[in-house]
């Protein structure tokens, strides 16, 4: 359970930091009311491979997370939660690309990050307070 821990904290602290990059080249879209967001990122030349590998690295490492959980019973919902966010931020990351280009992709990209941003408020409040409630998995997702 160990590795399963390190790799739900590298895929969070990996996107920290590159989304964290992306911000120190251009922090106007992040910190001026007339701009679109974090978005942004992916669709210009100086920070779309930060933005891009920030999004692949954080999903890939959630997957392999999810496949590393024990078959126990009591980690399958848990196994979805990791699954649905990780394919969730690869659905961000394919919609990012497009979404400037009409309205159609605009509102495809807003739909994304309105679900991402539901599903993954839920499935922490889920994993907090009602998927093994204790303190350990309250700090760190320590799972052992």
């Amino acid at each position: 359970m160990e590795k399963v821990t390190k790799l739900v904290q590298l895929s969070q602290v990996s996107f920290l930091v590159l989304i964290g990059v992306c911000v120190a080249i251009m922090p106007h879209f992040l910190f001026e009311r007339n701009e679109g967001g974090m978005s942004n990122y992916g669709v210009y030349v100086s920070t779309v491979v930060f933005y891009t590998l920030a999004f692949l690295l954080s999903a890939g490492l959630l997957l392999r997370a999810a496949k590393l959980l024990p078959k126990e019973r009591n980690y399958r919902r848990l196994k979805v939660v990791f699954e649905v966010t990780a394919y969730t931020l690869l659905l961000v990351l394919i919609t990012t690309y497009p979404y400037q280009r009409s309205n159609t992709y605009a509102n495809i990209h807003t739909a994304t990050n309105i679900w991402t941003t539901i599903f993954e408020m839920s499935a922490g409040l889920w994993i907090a307070l009602i998927w093994q409630r204790s303190v350990v998995t309250r700090f760190g997702l320590r799972l052992n």
